[in-house]
């Protein structure tokens, strides 16, 4: 058995030696199609065939690895550093009851890590936009009607892009209501 595995590994390994080291011929017909063969006549010409199936690893000497680090260094560089903030509403406290006759509402907001200088929070009532985006933590909102109303903070960048919505509270806005 060890015997025909040898000859059958010679056999393939020949055959593919020889196989590249066959002459093709090329020959054209008199309504110009072209024809190949490995079988020589007076007709055809041999062509050459320059089979590059075989290369060589360069050294480790030949690699230029200065250039390799330049790249390595320039996409470094390129790398941009995600920051995960947190944001969340201090006060009012969820579920809070508060008393403002004049409807003010502070809110007070807790940053982590702080927020940068081209970054504002936005304070969203019942899930809709109020006031304009502000740098400050504590964010102030006039004439806002009684009951129960829904905060969120989102803090933005100056693009306008999210970068944190703040978790959802409930709060209980109480005014004075006078009957005429």
């Amino acid at each position: 058995m060890p015997l025909f595995i040898y000859l059958f590994f010679f056999g393939l390994f020949s055959a593919s030696v020889y196989a590249s080291d066959t002459t093709i011929y090329k020959t054209i017909d008199a309504q110009g199609n072209v024809h190949f063969s490995d079988k020589a006549n007076e007709n055809n010409k041999p062509i050459e065939i320059k089979i590059n199936n075989v290369f060589a690893v360069p050294n480790k000497s030949e690699v230029n690895t200065s250039q390799h680090i330049i790249e390595k260094k320039s996409f470094e560089k390129q790398k941009t550093k995600i920051i995960a903030y947190q944001a969340n509403i201090n006060y009012p406290r969820n579920d809070m009851a508060l008393r403002s006759n004049n409807g003010e509402l502070k809110v007070q907001v807790k940053i982590s890590p702080n927020m940068l200088s081209t970054q504002k929070l936005q304070l969203y009532i019942d899930g809709v936009k109020v006031g304009k985006a502000q740098h400050t933590t504590t964010i102030t909102q006039q004439s806002v009607g009684r009951g129960t109303h829904l905060l969120q903070v989102y803090l933005i960048d100056k693009d306008k892009q999210i970068l944190h919505k703040s978790p959802v509270i409930r709060m209980h806005l109480l005014r004075a209501n006078v009957k005429r």
